[in-house]
């Protein structure tokens, strides 16, 4: 249940990816600028710095490439697409997102953070974040994004709003998204969920994106 925060000033929520690495068939753990041969190198419809405020945005947007998968922020902020690199993109939460909760929400997960709904009811002024893998196709289906590291001054959340409670996009089935955890796309599709920052300040997420093709030769693209 949501009931309004009492107003007050302080700082956005920032969360704001990295520079990624080059896609290879197994992900490299220590980031390094890509190549302009690179494959992904001409997926990019922009290089440059963007602070997205508000507006319907695919953090995680997985596209195949050379047989590789690329990693990119698909931006639709602004009534038209545009892939954009994820180390140029800065979301920005900011203070009317934050909001005080009662029942299984505060009692799972905190009483109080910056909210941002599965609905998108409020994307007229803040971001309405989610994940795509649609083109991945042909070339792959199957999808796991692993969360290989989350900074920040406090816990992220993510759930669904289930009747009865709450459901997970998590394939522990737990609700935080911690260090090793994992968003499984079966086949390709498009998700939004319930977004929570439990504090004020900037978040980073490290995000690899593996599948498997037919030949069984597992791919990755870390997004950090």
């Amino acid at each position: 249940d949501l009931h309004s925060f009492p107003t007050r000033r302080s700082s956005d929520l920032v969360l704001r990816t990295e520079p990624s690495a080059a896609p290879t068939a197994e992900p490299s753990a220590t980031p390094t600028a890509a190549p302009s041969s690179a494959p992904g190198s001409g997926v990019f419809d922009t290089h440059e710095p963007y602070r997205l405020t508000r507006g319907h945005v695919d953090l995680f947007n997985v596209v195949a490439r050379d047989g590789s998968l690329v990693m990119t922020v698909k931006d639709e902020s602004t009534g038209r697409t545009l892939i954009r690199q994820p180390e140029d993109v800065t979301v920005v939460v900011g203070e009317s997102t934050r909001r005080e909760f009662s029942g299984r929400v505060a009692s799972a997960l905190v009483a109080s953070g910056y909210f941002l709904p599965e609905s998108g009811a409020n994307q007229q002024e803040a971001p309405y974040p989610g994940w795509d893998t649609y083109s991945v196709e042909p070339e792959f289906s199957a999808v796991d994004l692993e969360v290989v590291d989350v900074t920040g001054p406090g816990r992220v959340f993510l759930f669904t709003s289930a009747r009865g409670g709450m459901g997970s996009q998590l394939v522990s089935g737990g609700y935080e998204l911690n260090d090793g955890e994992v968003i499984r796309m079966n086949e390709p599709g498009h998700v939004h969920t319930n977004w929570l920052f439990e504090s004020p300040g900037t978040y980073t997420m490290t995000v690899r994106a593996i599948s498997t093709r037919s030949e069984e030769r597992r791919v990755g693209k870390e997004c950090r």
